[in-house]
């Protein structure tokens, strides 16, 4: 939103912005099209191609991790061996 903000208000040209922000040309022009017919709030809309994640998985989910054992108990070091026989 901020480019776009820029490049309306006339503060920067496209091929600075491009340049500072490492974006790509054909991406400034869409956003800058998209603040000018809808404004900042183009910007926060929610995609409406998503879709929500099913309550069966998530609710699998939630209940495999209440019902995975608990961590076994750290082992402790055993020693260094030992050298035998020496030549």
């Amino acid at each position: 939103m901020i480019v776009s903000q820029f490049y309306i208000n006339g503060n920067a040209k496209q091929a600075e912005l491009v340049r500072m922000f490492g974006i790509q040309p054909l991406a400034l022009k869409r956003w800058v099209k998209r603040y000018r017919t809808d404004g900042p709030k183009a910007f926060f809309e929610t995609c409406r191609k998503r879709h929500p994640t099913p309550k069966k998985s998530l609710w699998t989910k939630l209940t495999r991790q209440t019902q995975s054992p608990p961590n076994p108990p750290p082992r402790e070091a055993s020693p260094p061996p030992t050298k035998t026989g020496e030549c």
